[in-house]
C-alpha cells in the first residue's frame, strides 16, 4: 500500500502556492561584469594560443599554448556563473543554483535562519538544519521583496 503525505503551510507566501517556485537571480550589472571577465580571459587564451602557433616551435609552442588554455577554464565558469546562480523559493522549500549544481533545503528541516551581510557579493541567508550532523545551506539574497521576506518570518532568526 503506498501512502502520501501533502503538506500545507499557511505561512508561504500565497504567490508560491501553485509551486512554481519565484528565481532570484544576481544583478544584471554582475552578470554583466562577469561576462565581461570571461571575454578578458578568453582574449588572453587567444593571445597565447595565437602567440603560440605562429612564433613558436617544439616544447616552448606546447607550453605556451597550455597556458593559453587555462585561461579559458576562468572564462567558462564565470560564464556558467552568470547564467546558473540564482535562489528559488518554493512553498516548500528554498534551493540554491550555482556553477556546479544545485542544493536545496525544505522548510520543515530549518530550525533557524542568519542574514550575513557580504562584501563583494550581494548578502546571503545562512540556513541552520534541524537534523544534527547536516550541512547548513548558503542561499543568496538577489534583490529581496515582500515574497522573500515572507518565506523566512515564521522560521526563528538565529543571532
Amino acid at each position: 500500500m503506498e501512502h502520501s503525505a501533502t503538506l500545507t503551510l499557511t505561512s508561504a507566501p500565497s504567490d508560491l502556492a501553485a509551486d512554481q517556485g519565484r528565481v532570484y537571480r544576481m544583478e544584471m550589472a554582475f552578470r554583466i561584469l562577469l561576462f565581461v571577465c570571461a571575454g578578458i580571459f578568453s582574449a588572453f587564451a587567444l593571445g597565447f594560443i595565437g602567440y603560440a602557433v605562429s612564433s613558436l616551435t617544439g616544447s616552448d609552442r606546447l607550453i605556451c599554448a597550455s597556458c593559453g588554455a587555462v585561461f579559458i577554464l576562468p572564462a567558462l565558469l564565470a560564464i556558467r556563473l552568470a547564467l546558473m546562480s540564482a535562489t528559488v523559493l518554493y512553498s516548500d522549500r528554498v534551493e540554491r543554483r550555482g556553477a556546479f549544481g544545485s542544493r536545496s533545503m525544505r522548510r520543515v528541516d530549518i530550525a533557524g535562519y542568519q542574514i550575513i551581510p557580504g562584501r563583494n557579493e550581494p548578502p546571503y541567508v545562512k540556513l541552520y538544519p534541524k537534523a544534527k550532523g547536516a550541512r547548513r545551506l548558503n542561499v543568496y539574497r538577489f534583490q529581496p521583496d515582500a515574497t522573500f521576506d515572507d518565506w523566512f518570518r515564521d522560521i526563528p532568526k538565529v543571532a
